[in-house]
């Protein structure tokens, strides 16, 4: 799956994402896979598991 991050709370870990599905998923820091940080408006390629955004990575990026 493919989408945008929406939004991402250091203090919690947690973060928001806008599928290009039309779906928010959330994720945890933990399942984010990339070297560089988060960051708002990111585009964002991850696997799906209900709403729930597991190994999410800066899209093109090869982890």
């Amino acid at each position: 799956m493919r989408g945008k991050i929406l939004g991402f709370n250091a203090e919690r870990d947690e973060g928001a994402i806008g599928g290009d599905d039309g779906v928010r998923y959330f994720f945890k820091l933990h399942d984010w896979v990339s070297e560089t940080s988060p960051i708002e408006q990111t585009r964002v390629e991850f696997e799906i598991r209900g709403t729930t955004a597991l190994n999410v990575r800066a899209e093109g990026e090869n982890v």
